[in-house]
């Protein structure tokens, strides 16, 4: 009788501990997942510091979306200045005079300021 009491108990203790061993497990897991930032407002120094990053107005020629990117062409890309756009955190790709950025948040919000500031000196 001593010894499936033995048993029995040491059933007992191993089975708890791989419980408490999964539950730490599961919760590390889900402890390191980060939440989703919520977008912020879009702030108007933003867009003109990308206008001014794109060689300004007389630069632009077209403004393009396809879903997060910005499809843009430029009358020189020479004009276009790489450093102030790393600084604003734009992605950007270039294809002879065509330049595509990646913008996470506000897209539509971006081409139309683009396409309004274009327009104007158009």
């Amino acid at each position: 009788m001593n010894i499936g009491l033995t048993f029995n108990t040491n059933f007992i203790l191993i089975s708890g501990a791989i419980i408490l061993i999964i539950t730490a497990v599961v919760t590390l897991i889900l402890l390191r997942k980060k939440p989703e930032k919520k977008p912020t407002e879009l702030e108007p120094i933003y867009l003109d510091e990308l206008l001014e990053a794109l060689g300004g107005k007389k630069n632009i020629l077209d403004v393009q979306s396809e879903h997060q990117r910005i499809q843009l062409a430029v009358k020189s890309i020479k004009n276009v200045k790489a450093d102030l756009l790393t600084k604003i955190n734009v992605p950007a790709f270039v294809k002879g005079n065509q330049l595509t950025l990646f913008v996470k948040h506000h897209t539509a919000e971006v081409i139309s300021f683009l396409n309004e500031n274009r327009k104007e000196e158009n």
